[in-house]
């Protein structure tokens, strides 16, 4: 969806296995995750976390990101959806105990005091975070 991004990030072998070959066809920035030996994809050492979109906001900070905008982070099942796009295919799950995510952006906010991280998502259940719409995040920090 956003080829022009610097990083794909994704913890989950089975989303890597079902993916690879598109990535590699459509995505020229740098391939991510936490795993061992998946797909020649390049491995970080992050704190573990319970969703993707936490371990992307470890990984940008690790890459020496200041200020992270967020967009699809609803950590809830808004609309009866367990994501903000379509269920994954099998053989791939669907978001389950979103309840708890709120919880390890807690955990990030104390980690990094000193990253900006701003909550742009239309719906969401993450409230630690200073709200901004989208275009006037963009405007002011990018």
């Amino acid at each position: 969806m956003a080829p022009f991004c610097d990083y794909l990030y994704a913890m989950d072998r089975a989303w890597w296995r079902v993916n690879i070959r598109a990535v590699q066809e459509t995505f020229e920035g740098h391939l991510a995750t936490i795993l061992l030996g998946c797909f020649n994809v390049e491995r970080f050492v992050i704190p573990e976390r319970n969703n993707s979109g936490a371990g992307a906001v470890e990984l940008a900070i690790q890459l020496g990101a200041k200020t992270i905008i967020l967009t699809g982070y609803d950590m809830q099942h808004t609309d009866g959806k367990k994501h903000w796009h379509p269920d994954h295919p099998e053989p791939l799950k669907n978001a389950g105990a979103v309840c708890k995510w709120p919880e390890e952006f807690e955990r990030i906010k104390a980690r990094y005091p000193d990253v900006k991280i701003i909550n742009s998502t239309r719906e969401t259940a993450l409230k630690m975070f200073e709200r901004i719409p989208l275009e006037k995040a963009l405007n002011e920090f990018y």
